[in-house]
């Protein structure tokens, strides 16, 4: 039997080299992670990490050959790999260990411990507007993990700047439509606040009518459905800790007071949208402090509401100005958003679109426990380069 789960395929042009053995411990290490599973291949969880650079100076992590550099973030990189067994391309995100476990959030949570929920939470959410997990690649000698998920070729919703290029209300609705489809489906379905929306968080496939757009990086997210028999029915999704990018919180964010997190992803989103629209930040401020007093303000949008009327479709502003809405009991909720007129296209408010039908999702706190195996005695096996070079930037 052949291919993957048959004999193992060595070339024999190494094999009297150290590469053959290489290849044989990689290729064993793909047959024991591919054996049975000739279906849509799941999000699975490999502990070993097999780093090399191959004759041809391709660097390999795994089976994953290394391509261009798609991001940096606070602890880590993001590439675009191959799977060389495949032909298929994925991003993958490499993220240090001893910089998470350092990192502080909050007065009793590290950046590790956050990573550890957000791969739990990850795994369960499946939804065509939410980006995929693919693998979990951990070594418990290892230095570093790797997340590898699907590669959205588009890049994120728009430039990351303060000041984009404004899209097309054509494809804005389209994107925001499918982001409110995505938002939806983890508020409902799988009871998991983002806590961090905004247009870096939002991939798309192409900058067509035809693209699809997908939520990402759940590094702040938190789920809520564990929590139903501890909090009344209205009071789910309320939390204390402020966590995400100053620039989309909500007001009540900025409060001593506890909130509520679906709340302020609808802020989020509203914030996003306006950025779409206008290319502008609708809140700004010289400083901290100012920037604030801009959020938390009744009049604090960046906008002469009756210019803006002028410039914009009534149906929008009229949007934004519920999903802008300072008070958070006032603000229109994610349904209502779902069902506006201008998401919709029409002229009547309509109800809102059913969410697609799924499973219950629970994430044990075994699965929470055993998402990333626990820093140990680290021993880095392998350098995983954070700029493209001549020599990495690979042809698909």
């Amino acid at each position: 039997m052949g291919g993957i789960c048959g004999a193992l395929q060595v070339s024999p042009k190494y094999a009297s080299s150290k590469d053959r053995l290489e290849e044989e411990n990689a290729a064993r290490m793909i047959q024991a992670r591919y054996r049975g599973n000739t279906a849509r291949r799941k999000s699975i969880t490999t502990t070993t990490v097999n780093g090399r650079t191959t004759w041809r100076g391709q660097e390999m992590i795994n089976e994953y050959k290394m391509m261009e550099f798609l991001g940096k973030g606070s602890f880590g990189v993001v590439r675009k790999c191959k799977d060389t067994k495949t032909g298929k391309c994925f991003a993958m995100k490499k993220l240090s260990k001893p910089m998470m476990k350092r990192k502080r959030i909050g007065r009793f949570s590290t950046a590790l411990e956050f990573l550890t929920r957000e791969v739990a939470v990850w795994k369960k959410l499946k939804h065509e507007n939410i980006c995929r997990l693919v693998e979990v690649i951990n070594d418990p000698e290892h230095d570093d993990v790797y997340l590898i998920s699907e590669f959205v070729a588009g890049g994120t919703l728009l430039e990351d700047t303060q000041n984009p290029d404004p899209l097309p209300e054509i494809l804005t609705v389209r994107f925001i439509r499918q982001v409110v489809a995505g938002l939806l489906y983890m508020h409902k379905s799988a009871g998991v606040a983002h806590r961090d929306i905004k247009p870096g968080n939002i991939l798309v496939s192409e900058r067509t009518v035809n693209g699809i757009a997908k939520i990402t990086d759940f590094g702040v997210s938190e789920m809520y459905k564990d929590k139903e028999e501890e909090k009344k029915e209205g009071d789910l999704d309320l939390v204390h800790n402020t966590v995400g990018t100053i620039h989309f919180f909500s007001p009540e964010m900025l409060s001593e007071e506890p909130f509520h997190a679906y709340a302020a992803d609808v802020w989020a989103l509203g914030v996003t949208l306006y950025m779409c629209i206008t290319g502008v930040m609708p809140f700004r401020g010289k400083d901290h402090y100012s920037l604030i007093r801009a959020i938390t303000s009744s009049d604090g949008a960046d906008f002469d509401m009756r210019c803006f009327q002028q410039t914009y479709d009534k149906c929008v502003v009229d949007l934004l100005q519920k999903m802008l809405e300072v008070n958070a009991a006032d603000r229109i909720s994610l349904e209502q958003v779902a069902g506006h007129p201008w998401i919709t296209g029409s002229n009547t408010a309509s109800p809102t679109p059913a969410v697609v039908p799924t499973e219950v999702i629970e994430v044990t706190s075994e699965e929470i426990e055993n998402a990333i195996t626990k820093v140990g005695v680290l021993k880095a096996i392998t350098k995983f380069k954070s700029t493209a070079s001549t020599r990495d930037v690979l042809s698909a």
